[in-house]
């Protein structure tokens, strides 16, 4: 089995989703039987509510994850470290993306709309590196290079990720 590369728990919490969105639709979104949930029993997780409501960051914080790893520009790591507005930025992807499974969850055939297509761009954008993160590394190996994750092996056996830059396509003369 391998290292794991995956943070413990989701990018955004309960109250991240509470100040971006309603708390009735969350509530509606969480309930079943036509039971709306009040913002601390969203936050409560000994209840089915607010396990859904972690469950849905959850599973949209794997999203984000997997493209950010897949690109090859972020860690886990590089992700739980996030300030300033690259956090802002990565909060209200995970939470869009999980408003996004809450409804079709709901209600599979509920249409979506925009807001899916917004954050299944911004995912494949941060896959493909035309959206960044703020992290510093990534943003020095500008346009038309590609940075990739470099496994270190250190003298003491543990791995490090560093960053090393390749060109896309050579640069004009």
């Amino acid at each position: 089995m391998g290292t794991n590369a995956s943070n413990p728990g989701p990018y955004a919490s309960v109250q991240d989703a509470l100040a971006r969105y309603d708390v009735r639709l969350w509530g509606d979104l969480c309930g079943d039987a036509g039971v709306r949930y009040t913002a601390a029993q969203l936050a409560d997780r000994s209840i089915l509510a607010g396990q859904r409501l972690y469950a849905l960051l959850c599973d949209a914080s794997a999203d984000v994850e997997m493209a950010c790893l897949r690109g090859g520009r972020y860690t886990a790591e590089d992700l739980a470290g996030l300030q300033g507005m690259a956090l802002s930025g990565l909060t209200r992807l995970v939470v869009n993306r999980a408003m996004v499974l809450g409804m079709r969850a709901r209600d599979p055939s509920r249409p979506t709309g925009d807001l899916t297509k917004e954050a299944d761009a911004t995912l494949k954008q941060l896959e493909l590196g035309e959206a960044i993160f703020g992290i510093q590394e990534v943003a020095d190996a500008g346009a038309g290079m590609e940075t990739r994750n470099l496994r270190v092996i250190r003298p003491d056996g543990t791995e490090s990720l560093d960053f090393y830059a390749e060109w896309a396509a050579p640069p004009a003369e």
